[in-house]
């Protein structure tokens, strides 16, 4: 398969596109290790790995959620890890099945560097480095965002053009050591952390 786009470095990949990417990676992988010629999964699944890619069951959020692993699909197909991409529908768009083929090559490659960058971000002791770092907690700032992607990227720019390092949630997420950050203890303690290690927060 011949395509024009150029893969995305995974350490370039904002924090929800990665988190979203390794999670469909890891249903294409799953389904591969069964049968590689015909990979078949829901896009919406049943059980949600990733609690920051749909923090609580809604409409709306399901619909994000939904929306998020169709579109991460069309990019793996666009730089040419899958193809051969064919929804099938049910009675509700929730419903819907995929059925990829995964590149021979291209995908064992970009899976081992979406999950290496995944694991590397979430390592317990880059985190808990990060934390301890005494030269650097002032630096670090939690940014808390909207949906609109282009005002995040622009305070994010800002902010390390100004010698901050911003965190992303999936960090944020990590340090709580929790599956389900969004409880509501768990939640306060993965603010509580981020205070003590970030020196502002910005909303």
């Amino acid at each position: 398969m011949k395509t024009n786009m150029i893969r995305a470095n995974p350490q370039d990949l904002h924090a929800k596109n990665l988190v979203v990417i390794y999670d469909v990676l890891l249903d294409i992988e799953e389904g591969r290790q069964l049968d590689p010629e015909r990979i078949v999964f829901a896009l919406l699944p049943k059980i949600v790995r990733f609690a920051e890619l749909m923090p609580a069951d809604s409409i709306g959020l399901r619909d994000n959620y939904w929306e998020a692993r169709w579109k991460a699909i069309k990019y793996l197909e666009r730089i040419g890890v899958v193809r051969n991409v064919i929804p099938h529908e049910g009675n509700h768009r929730w419903e819907t099945y995929v059925e990829v083929s995964a590149h021979s090559s291209e995908f064992p490659i970009f899976y081992a560097e979406i999950e290496r960058e995944y694991k590397r971000r979430t390592a317990p002791a880059a985190i808990s480095t990060r934390q301890s770092s005494p030269t650097s907690a002032g630096n670090k700032v939690f940014v808390v965002h909207g949906r609109d992607l282009r005002l995040r990227d622009g305070m994010f720019t800002f902010l390390r053009s100004i010698s901050l390092d911003p965190i992303e949630w999936i960090e944020a997420v990590a340090m709580t050591g929790k599956s389900a950050p969004l409880h509501r203890r768990n939640l306060g303690r993965c603010v509580l952390e981020c205070a003590g290690c970030c020196g502002a927060a910005y909303r």
